[in-house]
């Protein structure tokens, strides 16, 4: 063993501390990583089963393109077809005057685009309100909103839910929100947040429409909405996307190598430099010890499968086809007949659970009295029965226009528009044109001629039957095309 002075062995100790201290603090950095992992996936779980905020929530709306799409579509897929009112009783209707006020008021006050709206507020936001407003809560100083509403309709507005309190009060709790001192009705109230710094008011239950579709056990207010159930889904489409990007900013075009062979770092250096400064005019020139190439990605990213699992689970949450989210691709089936028949018919249950009492109770306020039903116009029908009735206003058509002669050409080509018939505008319906009759030489008449008798025969009893039986024929066709 060699002889070491008591310097060189001082020194080897330190040496011999250090490294142990850098593997300590090594060992101890990764430890420490790993707790930090696992602390961070237990928090992960822990927000599993927290409720998303409404930011959140309309954030989620507002950046992700197949959420907004989904929320958007099914909204205005309810009331494309929007509803007719009749009486329920046979060979009674509802009143021309009713009628018209009921048209006159769902223009004036857009009712279509708010019913829309009041869905994607419960899909963003689990519940959505409607305020009944009256004239005397619309002009200044107009009585409480506390009180129950009064005679008549103005309008109807959407209130946004973030605004609203997600319970109600009754009674003396009812009294305390914004002290009020006059005795109220042992009703559930709705609150409402006026903003930092202002009292908060209390709307009385017969002024509002209170829509959730998302209910548990005995709960007025909605559990869950379409976009927190989605929740994750989204967040993790969104960091793809995200991470797709980036990945396509870095690796997703061709880029140079050069190989030096002994290269020196000055020579390194110079080419890097060149290499930063390329052009689509640049050229390259070296001796045999320079290798250029370029390296052209491929297969860089696959995200097609990432990307399927994303819109099935968005599909899911907002309870549509997939294909109706993502729509049909070039070279796509167009997806099961079952599947898209299901889906209207859910919308079908929405309508009616949620929608038809809030017209029932829009329009009593309206009329102050409503005994008359809402009928939901179909918006959907499979590709056999959407034939056969093509097939059958063809038919009708013909009957009417060809065979019989009873309608002229343009109640024919009117009749052709409401039955979704295609006739050419410039050209005339085609008439079979019976030949003519040749016309019989006429002979001029001597002054000693004789006139003939003309004899008119009547038609017999059997003739007159059937035209009867064809215009019988006729009528019915019609009152049956009027009622479609």
């Amino acid at each position: 063993m060699p002889f070491l002075s008591n310097k060189k062995i001082e020194v080897l100790k330190q040496d011999i501390h250090s490294q142990i201290a850098s593997n300590e603090k090594k060992t101890l950095s990764l430890i420490q990583g790993m707790q930090r992992a696992t602390q961070s996936y237990r928090e992960s779980q822990k927000q599993w089963g927290k409720q998303i905020n409404a930011e959140d929530c309309l954030n989620v709306y507002r950046k992700e393109t197949l959420v907004f799409k989904g929320i958007n579509k099914k909204s205005r897929n309810l009331f494309r077809k929007w509803c007719e009112a009749d009486s329920p009783i046979d060979g009674e209707t509802i009143p021309d005057n009713i009628l018209d006020k009921v048209k006159e008021f769902d223009k004036k006050s857009k009712i279509v685009s708010k019913f829309i709206t009041d869905y994607k507020n419960m899909c963003i936001f689990k519940d959505s309100f409607i305020e009944l407003a009256t004239i005397e809560n619309i002009e200044p100083n107009g009585v409480g909103l506390e009180k129950p509403i009064g005679k008549g309709l103005e309008n109807i507005y959407n209130i946004d839910p973030r605004s609203m309190e997600r319970y109600t009060v009754k009674n003396e709790e009812a009294k305390k929100i914004n002290n009020i001192q006059t005795p109220i009705e042992d009703v559930e109230y709705y609150i409402q947040k006026q903003g930092r710094g202002k009292p908060r008011l209390l709307i009385h239950p017969s002024r509002i429409i209170h829509n959730t579709e998302f209910t548990l056990a005995d709960g007025d207010f909605g559990v869950t909405c379409p976009i927190e159930v989605a929740y994750r889904v989204a967040t993790s489409k969104y960091n793809a996307d995200w991470a797709l990007g980036e990945i396509l900013w870095r690796f997703g075009k061709p880029f140079p190598v050069v190989n030096i062979d002994k290269g020196s770092s000055k020579e390194i250096e110079e080419v890097f430099s060149a290499l930063g400064k390329l052009s689509p005019k640049s050229g390259f020139v070296g001796d045999e010890r320079y290798h250029f190439g370029i390296l052209t990605p491929s297969g860089v990213v696959q995200p097609a499968e990432f990307m399927e699992s994303f819109y099935i689970g968005l599909a899911a949450a907002l309870e549509m086809p997939l294909m109706m989210l993502i729509g049909v691709q070039k070279g796509q089936l167009t997806g099961s007949e079952q599947d898209r028949a299901d889906y209207y018919e859910d919308l079908m249950c929405i309508r009616e659970n949620l929608y038809t009492p809030a017209l029932n109770r829009i329009y009593s306020q309206l009329l102050g009295s409503w005994d008359y039903q809402i009928y939901w116009n179909p918006d959907y029908v499979d590709e056999k029965s959407e034939s056969e009735i093509r097939k059958n206003n063809a038919e009708t058509l013909k009957i009417l226009y060809f065979d019989m002669g009873i309608i002229d050409d343009v109640t024919a080509r009117q009749m052709a528009r409401e039955l979704d018939i295609n006739v050419p505008e410039e050209e005339k319906l085609p008439v079979e044109e019976e030949p003519l009759e040749e016309e019989p030489e006429i002979q001029p008449e001597l002054p000693f001629a004789k006139t003939r008798n003309v004899e008119i025969r009547k038609p017999t009893k059997e003739e007159l039957a059937i035209a009867e039986k064809q215009r019988e024929l006729g009528r019915r066709i019609l009152e049956e095309q009027d009622k479609l």
